[in-house]
C-alpha cells in the first residue's frame, strides 16, 4: 500500500472522529480517485465503516416508508411504476385515510422503526401532509 495514502487516510479518519466537516472538497476528491479495486480504497472503506461504527455507537435506525395515495401521476418518472404514461395504475384512485397512516406508524415505532418517509403522489395536497404530520 502507498505510505502517504495510507497516512492521508488516517488523518482524514482522526479529523473526521473530532469534526465531520473537517473534510474538505479535495480530500474527498483524492478519495474518489483511488482505484476502487486497490488496496488503498480497501483500506478507505475499512476506516469508513469503523467511523460509522463509532459515530452511530454501532446501532443502526430501522426505516421504513409509507404510500399514502394511489393514482396515476402525470410526472411519468422512469424509477417510478407509478407513470401515467406506464399504464399500471390506470384506474385506480385511492388514498389511505390519515387515522390508518398514524396506526401504522404507531405500530412500526412500536417494533422499533424511528424513520418514516411518507411517500406521495404529485397530487396529494401539501397542507394535507402537513397537518398529518401534527397526529
Amino acid at each position: 500500500m502507498d505510505a502517504s495514502v495510507r497516512s492521508f487516510i488516517d488523518d482524514a479518519f482522526e479529523r473526521s472522529k473530532v469534526d465531520h466537516k473537517s473534510i474538505t472538497k479535495d480530500d474527498v476528491l483524492r478519495m474518489l480517485s483511488l482505484d476502487p479495486h486497490s488496496e488503498e480504497c480497501e483500506y478507505l472503506g475499512s476506516k469508513a465503516r469503523e467511523l460509522a461504527r463509532i459515530r452511530s455507537n454501532n446501532k443502526a435506525n430501522l426505516t421504513t416508508a409509507f404510500g399514502i395515495d394511489y393514482r396515476p401521476c402525470k410526472a411519468s418518472c422512469t424509477y417510478c411504476s407509478f407513470g401515467e404514461r406506464w399504464g399500471l395504475m390506470d384506474g385506480l384512485d385511492m388514498e389511505i385515510p390519515v387515522e390508518d397512516i398514524v396506526d401504522m406508524i404507531r405500530e412500526q415505532y412500536s417494533k422499533g422503526y424511528r424513520k418514516f418517509t411518507l411517500r406521495t403522489t404529485e397530487y396529494y395536497p401539501v397542507e394535507k401532509l402537513c397537518a398529518m404530520g401534527k397526529e
